[in-house]
């Protein structure tokens, strides 16, 4: 499948995960330093940083993503990720690998080198 043959909606889908793990890479990593320094108000900032990341941008993401392509097994590679990235020490380092943007591309049968 070529990516002239995707819908503005699918287009849509695979640039909004792109984005997810565009932000991923740098929120991740600072979330988990806020939350491991010595200072309670660094420590609110990396968890309030944290938690607006997963249901602002990652939940609308997944509800969007499931309803339209029903592929409800993505929920096995993202549920145990996003559990470990926020429960773990240093959790936020799984965030640095791109499994939003791996996973629907994936689907649509595409690899990372079309630039969407």
């Amino acid at each position: 499948m070529k990516t002239k043959d995707l819908s503005r909606f699918d287009l849509f889908l695979l640039k909004y995960s792109k984005f997810i793990d565009d932000t991923d890479m740098y929120l991740g990593p600072f979330a988990d330093a806020a939350q491991l320094s010595a200072s309670e108000t660094a420590q609110s900032v990396g968890l309030i940083a944290d938690l607006a990341h997963l249901f602002l941008l990652k939940g609308p993401f997944i509800a969007l993503y499931l309803a339209h392509t029903r592929n409800f097994s993505a929920l096995l590679n993202w549920i145990p990720r996003e559990l470990m990235a926020f429960g773990l020490p240093y959790g936020g380092l799984i965030e640095v690998m791109r499994n939003y943007e791996k996973t629907c591309f994936a689907y649509y049968g595409l690899t990372k080198n079309y630039n969407i």
